[in-house]
């Protein structure tokens, strides 16, 4: 899948391009990345990856964040804060850590639990729609 492409594909070059991506910003203590910074970090893994049908269905992905980090930031901070006191969240540094290893599997978990908050919040969301009905 995807995380072997990249695994199979990254240079040292785009190590130090991805960490070069911090060297200017406040990391968030709540893991909430500005929906640029966000982007960006998730676009150059996809341009690792040198699988173009991705990297332009992440384009599409931008807005659809956008408007889950908008519409949901209370929640997802909640959600993140409950990972964090668990020692489940996993941030960007954490992804370039596992994606150092040059391990699949390694990246692989680190990508799922970066993710699990979006996991969390769809769960959350079907519910309350499943209470509501």
């Amino acid at each position: 899948g995807l995380c072997n492409e990249i695994v199979r594909n990254v240079t040292d070059k785009d190590i130090t391009d991805l960490e070069g991506l911090f060297d200017n910003i406040i990391l968030p203590d709540d893991n909430i990345y500005l929906p640029m910074q966000e982007t960006i970090f998730h676009f150059k893994l996809y341009q690792i990856s040198r699988n173009s049908v991705i990297t332009d269905f992440q384009k599409m992905l931008y807005p659809i964040m956008n408007y889950i980090n908008e519409h949901f930031c209370g929640t997802i901070q909640s959600i993140n804060k409950s990972l964090k006191e668990k020692g489940m969240l996993v941030g960007h540094k954490d992804i370039i850590s596992a994606l150092k290893t040059r391990d699949a599997d390694v990246f692989r978990k680190a990508l799922e639990n970066h993710f699990i908050v979006y996991t969390r919040l769809i769960e959350m969301y079907n519910a309350t729609k499943t209470a509501e009905a």
